[in-house]
């Protein structure tokens, strides 16, 4: 409940603060408008200044560059570009630049056609791997502008696909539309990925393991209250809580960013750490270790959710719905673990079997992540 609270408050506090920076553009997207003609298909590919920058070093000025200024610009979109009827490639003929200016940048705009291969088409199969070689977090969408199956018009919002670095192939279907992902599914996605994360699962069953009993000289004797036993329970949600919750929206911003294999193997260290310190106590100041490696476990959270496909003017949303999910699935496991725990307590073997032999058979486990992270 103390930990709902605080994390409630904090991103609803940046959701009101960053909310209204949504545009229809925004940095860290490039975008394909397609015009399904009956004979052809015209479209349009923006890329913001942002991005030719840093892969090109170039710059847009006054006027747009003509195509026999882009030869490296155009070589690289037709490489990691594609549209594809069936298992034949369009052949797509670039014709025209344009340069945008909008409130987020500057965009070059290239303007393509081709003729379709037969008759018009029900599914492309569309390949778009720009950019994410510069950013795990850019997103390439598709919007269809009009379309002959319906002979429809949609303006802008009408994205009918996002590609991210592991959605780099997909399929249109022109008469069915997919749209966009709802918020009900980002928010099932934090809760699955908790409930399928073996490391943070041990990481939290861990913690749980000793918050039903306390040191008493050289042996652990069992928590006299249920209250009490709650409470212990309250803090190290809260501390695990405030520390992820912290690293996620700072990563997902793209304020930080650390090697996965880095961030990986510390989520494995604090397992073992956490697992060695219930055998023998031997951590002075357990709650602030805790909570650095709540850091880390943060930044694991942080590099799932880089893979989901948003727009990313809708990243504050998607951040606060994902970590709402991996918080209802952190609560699912404390409340199917702790009651267990607690009614063992006072089991003469819940100690040296429950407590210790846990303890170490998590420690092997973390030991084996550890290096199969760490060198493997």
């Amino acid at each position: 409940m103390v930990a709902g609270r605080v994390n409630s408050i904090m991103f609803l506090l940046l959701y009101v603060c960053c909310n209204g920076l949504a545009h229809s553009h925004a940095v860290g997207e490039n975008y394909v408008f397609l015009d399904i003609q009956p004979d052809r298909l015209d479209g349009r590919l923006q890329i913001h200044e942002r991005e030719l920058a840093q892969k090109f070093g170039m710059t847009l000025e006054a006027s747009p560059p003509s195509l026999q200024q882009l030869p490296a610009v155009l070589a690289y979109v037709q490489q990691r570009f594609s549209v594809a009827v069936g298992e034949q490639p369009m052949a797509l003929d670039y014709v025209t630049t344009e340069l945008l200016e909008l409130p987020q940048g500057r965009f070059l705009q290239l303007g393509f056609t081709a003729p379709w291969p037969g008759e018009l088409p029900r599914l492309l199969q569309i390949r778009q791997e720009l950019f994410f070689e510069l950013n795990k977090r850019h997103r390439g969408l598709v919007l269809i502008h009009y379309n002959a199956h319906t002979d429809q018009t949609s303006e802008w919002e009408n994205t009918a696909l996002i590609f991210s670095p592991d959605k780099t192939l997909q399929n249109l279907d022109l008469v069915d539309v997919p749209g966009l992902s709802g918020r009900l599914d980002f928010l099932l996605q934090g809760t699955w990925h908790i409930l399928i994360g073996f490391d943070h699962i041990l990481f939290l069953l861990t913690l749980l393991l000793t918050a039903v009993v306390f040191r008493s000289g050289q042996q652990w004797q069992p928590v006299a209250s249920f209250k009490q036993s709650l409470w212990n329970v309250a803090a190290i949600v809260t501390v695990f809580t405030v520390a992820h919750s912290i690293t996620l929206t700072v990563a997902a911003l793209g304020w930080v960013s650390l090697p996965s294999r880095l961030v990986e193997s510390v989520i494995a260290l604090s397992i073992l750490v956490m697992a060695l310190h219930n055998i023998r106590p031997f951590l002075p100041h357990k709650w602030i270790v805790i909570f650095v490696f709540g850091l880390f476990h943060g930044l694991g959270f942080a590099s799932v959710m880089e893979h989901l496909s948003f727009r990313m003017v809708e990243l504050v949303t998607v951040m606060v719905l994902f970590n709402i999910g991996v918080e209802m699935g952190q609560l699912l496991l404390v409340a199917a673990i702790f009651p267990l725990l607690f009614v063992l307590r006072q089991r003469s073997w819940y100690g040296p079997v429950v407590l210790r032999g846990g303890s170490i058979f998590i420690a092997l486990m973390a030991t084996y992540w550890l290096i199969e992270r760490g060198f493997g």
